[in-house]
């Protein structure tokens, strides 16, 4: 990419789409502004070995002290020397101030060092001896490091940090040692865009270059692939039966508890196949129509190279392998700025707002990692079953699966937001969910139990809204789980917090059920009531925040 073009890429952040020099010049800049807002202490410079920040609560020292001697088996990994990785290093962090905590930062550092102190072979092989803090946010970090060259080691350790981010989640529960996500309106935007721009017509150049990205968006959004494992694609993945599309995906087996891992495909990976819609079957058969004339792969993988490099104006390398982690990288950020801003006019910010939406016209990040995220947050929220999450997830364990739960909340906000806007706009066209006429909310009915009952047809005398609620000892017409019930006490509008507490329990509730079935103590169903909780109750928050919207009550 042009450091010129990525220059402007980013918004109110560092502008980088890879780390580079510009970024570090950058970087200064907005350590400057950290510094005059009080933030970073006026006794030290970027430069400095220490940085003296606080949050006003507590005085934390980013400590930039890394052994030169352990550093050099990175080196050659890297494709930089330590200082210029110590000005990255400085880069990302000052970048993400923000957007992180000043200690997650600073626990990030931490990581950075000590990896680098760990023999580079153990931190690839997963030794029980690596302890790290927040591996998914050093994932982060090593995918913007670009080389100009291939890179398959430094590919191995962006993989390592994911099962690393796993094997912490599993081994400590939820916390901060997950990725974070970008801002949920950031995905249904870059998802509206790239339906929108996919469906007009385009150079065929230009398609075949975005085609990895759009197959990435629509099949990874859906079923649970790691980045690696969906650029696996063998060429001969696609088959046609019973007037039906089917795709042979590779699963990646590199998991904490294996004992041996061989490094060659065949045995790493495990092949299982999904039906898909036909659109997305026409759409790889094109592909590989308008690429048989190019050289295939050297594992023999779906996506060219070819076509890539000359868009980049380089020389296909040697070891060019196959379309690489990098390579897909470099594809995203392209789409961010010859689509999405030049294209689409949006504003790309880096660091949104906390507790807000996104302005029309403004667009956050995302990774290559976040679909496989969304992936499991939509299953989960729609009522999927655990034995299929555990499956499309690739874990070993569902209980694994436990910290997507976290993001459900943000998720129905950000549909219902973005559904309420489209049906205002007299565009009724959100795909994300089928709407649901609002309540009429001007009278209740009173009932027994200290509450009123806003059921049109309850009004009238018609009692099948009664009959169709249900609680989890099976009694039929419980009105406190009603979707329209209300308590006396409460405005129509009470809190939030109400409906959020109960998808917290009932998430809660699926992985005790999940727990309990895996000990054989339990019985599948117990799990199949949980989920059917979780899917009602998300229906009901989303019903509730239609309502609340076009009341006007913020």
């Amino acid at each position: 990419m042009n450091i010129t073009q990525a220059n402007d890429l980013f918004s109110y952040s560092i502008n980088y789409t890879k780390l580079n020099e510009l970024s570090v010049k950058d970087a200064r800049d907005k350590f400057l502004y950290y510094q005059k807002e009080g933030v970073i202490k006026n006794n030290c410079t970027f430069d400095n070995n220490i940085w003296y920040t606080t949050n006003e609560y507590e005085n934390i020292g980013f400590h930039f002290d890394f052994n030169m001697f352990s550093y050099r088996q990175y080196a050659d990994v890297f494709k930089v020397d330590l200082p210029d990785f110590i000005g990255y290093v400085k880069t990302f962090i000052i970048s993400n101030f923000g957007k992180y905590a000043l200690s997650g930062m600073n626990q990030f550092l931490r990581d950075m060092r000590k990896l680098t102190n760990y023999n580079l072979n153990d931190v690839l092989n997963f030794s029980d001896n690596i302890k790290l803090y927040i591996p998914a946010v050093d994932n982060d970090f090593f995918s913007l490091l670009s080389t100009d060259e291939e890179n398959e080691i430094l590919e191995r350790l962006i993989d390592a940090m994911d099962i690393y981010a796993e094997k912490l989640v599993l081994n400590q529960g939820k916390g901060d040692n997950q990725r974070t996500l970008a801002d949920m309106d950031t995905y249904f935007a870059f998802g509206d865009i790239m339906i929108d721009y996919w469906s007009k017509d385009k150079p065929i150049e230009e398609w075949i270059f975005y085609f990895p990205l759009y197959l990435w968006w629509v099949l990874t959004g859906v079923i649970a692939l790691r980045p690696r494992e969906f650029l696996l694609l063998e060429r001969n993945c696609l088959s046609y039966t019973d007037n039906s599309y089917y795709i042979r995906l590779r699963r990646n087996q590199l998991k904490g508890n294996r004992d041996h891992i061989t490094y060659k495909i065949e045995d790493d990976y495990f092949t299982t196949t999904y039906k898909i819609p036909d659109s997305i079957g026409k759409e790889i058969e094109k592909y590989i129509e308008l690429t048989k004339d190019y050289e295939n792969t050297e594992i023999n993988t779906l996506f060219v190279t070819d076509v890539h490099y000359q868009k980049w104006g380089q020389k296909k390398h040697s070891n060019s392998r196959f379309l690489s982690y990098m390579n897909m990288n470099t594809i995203l950020r392209y789409f961010y700025m010859e689509i999405i801003q030049k294209k689409y006019h949006c504003r790309v910010v880096y660091s949104p707002n906390e507790n807000s939406h996104l302005e029309s016209g403004e667009i956050g990040f995302i990774h290559l990692g976040d679909t496989r995220h969304i992936a499991l947050i939509n299953l989960m929220q729609e009522g999927g079953t655990p034995v299929i999450a555990m499956l499309l997830a690739g874990h070993t364990n569902v209980n694994m699966s436990y910290h997507y739960y976290s993001n459900i909340t943000q998720f129905i906000e950000c549909k219902t937001f973005k559904q309420y806007q489209k049906l205002t706009s007299g565009t009724p066209n959100f795909k994300v969910s089928i709407f649901k006429p609002l309540l009429s909310t001007e009278t209740g009915v009173p009932i027994g139990n200290k509450g009123y009952c806003y059921s049109p047809k309850t009004a009238k005398g018609n009692f099948d809204d009664c009959i169709s609620s249900v609680n989890s000892e099976g009694e039929i017409g419980c009105c406190e789980e009603c979707t329209y019930f209300r308590k006396t006490d409460y405005s129509f509008y009470k809190d939030d917090t109400i409906y959020k507490k109960h998808i917290e329990d009932d998430c809660k509730a699926l992985t005790n059920a999940i727990e309990i079935v895996r000990s054989e103590k339990g019985s599948i169903e117990s799990i199949g009531e949980a989920l059917l909780k979780l899917k009602t109750d998300s229906a009901t928050f989303e019903q509730y925040l239609l309502e609340k919207r076009q009341k006007g009550e913020e």
